[in-house]
């Protein structure tokens, strides 16, 4: 699901992020980008929060459909791969356009009117022109794309609930649940001359600072909530 979110977001952002390059108003190209990476401001909590009240059983989504007699009766879209696909999509879709606009940018268009004054039609001059030059940005969406759905968890609880699986609320519960003894997760800092050292970690229930200079070291135990 993961690689069909990916390059769902790739698809959409290629064309969008075509338009874009090639419009030649650089007003409107740059109103058109901050609407792209407007939507990004949002936190994911308010952006979930938004999807859930378009995609309920009682939401817009279904009262539009059941409004125009597309179908009969309200149907579930909220808690399924389906939604979460689409909610990721949403929070895909800029990164991948950004990425893609900058590359497309570079490509000249005078390469476009070679290709069509040698016949080829416009569709065809994108795919064998256009594309293969924009080859390195494709891939580099594709990782940030794929990078960002695996860390993705607010979306997938939210919006596909308990029965969605994926890989950052699965290491999340496995984290919680996980009981390792003797186990010690050290954060250490050092001042820039080296003169002190200190260092944090848990000791059982408590959360143990210790600090180390050239007098000697120092422990303090803090107790737990």
């Amino acid at each position: 699901e993961i690689v069909s979110r990916d390059w769902s977001s790739d698809v959409c952002s290629s064309d969008l992020a075509y338009y874009i390059t090639r419009l030649e108003s650089q007003r409107l190209r740059g109103i058109l980008i901050i609407l792209t990476v407007l939507p990004l401001l949002l936190g994911n909590a308010v952006r979930s929060a938004a999807w859930m009240l378009m995609m309920g059983t009682k939401g817009v989504a279904n009262a539009v459909m059941v409004g125009i007699g597309l179908i009969p009766e309200p149907i579930k879209i909220l808690y399924t791969p389906t939604a979460v696909v689409i909610a990721l999509v949403s929070v895909l879709l800029p990164f991948a356009i950004i990425t893609l606009q900058s590359v497309m940018d570079a490509i000249p268009q005078s390469l476009e009117e070679a290709g069509q004054s040698l016949g080829h039609s416009p569709l065809r001059t994108v795919f064998e022109v256009v594309l293969p030059l924009a080859m390195p940005g494709v891939v580099a969406a594709s990782a940030i794309c794929f990078a960002l759905a695996m860390n993705a968890y607010a979306t997938p609880v939210l919006i596909g609930g308990p029965t969605m699986h994926m890989m950052g609320p699965a290491v999340y519960e496995q984290i919680s649940k996980a009981k390792i003894d003797g186990a010690k997760v050290v954060i250490t800092t050092t001042t820039p001359n080296g003169d002190q050292v200190s260092s944090w970690y848990m000791d059982g229930d408590f959360l143990v600072s210790e600090r180390t200079t050239q007098n000697g070291a120092q422990k303090t135990y803090y107790k737990k909530a």
